[in-house]
């Protein structure tokens, strides 16, 4: 063996591309290196196991990868979602009762006297002489007959007609 076979711990990490903290936290921690030739009590290590090491880290390195790889690959793709039924549109709420002032508003402004009539609204309060005299000239105006009339302000006013 000559001396230009055997490297010192520098001249190894140059070789393994590697920082000369590297060997010997290696070696602190046992991890693998290459077998070391130890003549004079300074660490050697010959070329050619070296360069076996190294390769064999290489091979190493590539069947850790391939073995993630096809790790990964035999995870079965997931399978198409069916698509998500339609929600059924919400429920309109029912309509607020109209107080009568807002009765009275509607029928002035003539509109949706049919609609006011099917609400049935008891107001909670008689209405007074001058709303129930509105509501029945309004009645008047709108209703066929005089039993039309009567039938509509008793709907409207309640007890007060």
């Amino acid at each position: 063996m000559s001396a230009e076979d055997l490297l010192t711990t520098e001249e190894m990490a140059v070789v393994m591309g590697w920082a000369r903290a590297t060997v010997y936290s290696r070696t602190r921690a046992g991890r693998a290196l290459p077998p070391r030739v130890s003549a004079t009590g300074t660490p050697r290590y010959r070329r050619v196991d070296v360069e076996a090491f190294k390769v064999a880290l290489a091979e190493e390195a590539a069947a850790a990868k391939a073995a993630q790889l096809a790790k990964t690959r035999k995870r079965p793709a997931p399978a198409p979602r069916a698509p998500r039924a339609a929600r059924p549109p919400r429920p309109t709420p029912p309509p607020k009762p109209l107080t009568f002032e807002q009765k009275l508003a509607k029928q002035r402004a003539g509109r949706g006297l049919d609609m006011d009539l099917r609400i049935g609204y008891m107001p909670a309060a008689p209405p007074g002489a001058g709303e129930v005299a509105a509501v029945r000239g309004l009645i008047a105006r709108r209703a066929t007959g005089p039993g039309e009339a009567s039938l509509l302000a008793a709907m409207i006013l309640g007890d007060a007609a």
